[in-house]
């Protein structure tokens, strides 16, 4: 019993420790024409490096990054997608700048960033259609941009599931039938218990 409970304490500390020591952030911007949003980023100095992507949906963007001094350390120009990188010389807050000054709609921008790591994850898809007769095509692209950091973290939690939780789950049926069949066979209950 001692082994189960040492199980069930340490395994929400182990899950704790995995996902604080992720440094990876995501956020979605829905951006007015001529407008602008910003998102901070904490380089203290164990920082060396912010990268990650960005994507726009419903027109292009100019993106940019500003050090501590507000100084423009990156700058990409009208774009839909960008994969970016940028080493930080200096301690302090970067400010990631996502501007919506060539589109007269409303744009969506999704960040994925992180500090002192750099992942690539794109593709280029071109389409085209010819109609032979009247039909009508949709594309559509997903609501929620892929997050690499998920599919970690839910192929985690499955080894964890199938290693230490499934056993455990197993092992605490087994001592309950267990105990059922012991009353049964004591006398102390008149419910046969049937074991395969």
């Amino acid at each position: 019993m001692k082994y189960k409970r040492v199980i069930l304490v340490s395994l929400p500390l182990l899950l704790i420790a995995l996902v604080g020591s992720v440094q990876a952030s995501t956020g979605v911007f829905l951006i007015e024409p001529l407008k602008e949003a910003t998102q901070n980023v904490e380089c203290p100095s164990s920082c060396q490096s912010i990268g990650g992507n960005i994507s726009a949906v419903g027109g292009n963007i100019d993106f940019y990054i500003t050090d501590p001094s507000g100084v423009t350390v990156l700058r990409y120009e009208n774009i839909s997608f960008v994969d970016f990188k940028v080493n930080t010389a200096q301690n302090g807050t970067y400010v990631i700048h996502l501007a919506n000054r060539l589109s007269t709609n409303n744009v969506t921008a999704t960040l994925f960033y992180g500090r002192n790591f750099y992942i690539v994850l794109s593709a280029e898809v071109s389409l085209a259609f010819t109609t032979v007769t009247a039909l009508t095509t949709t594309v559509s692209s997903p609501s929620n941009p892929f997050n690499p950091l998920t599919g970690l973290l839910t192929q985690i939690g499955i080894i964890i599931f199938t290693t230490v939780v499934a056993p455990l789950l197993v092992s605490l049926l087994h001592d309950i039938i267990l105990r059922k069949y012991q009353k049964y066979k004591d006398g102390e209950s008149k419910t046969p218990v049937v074991l395969r």
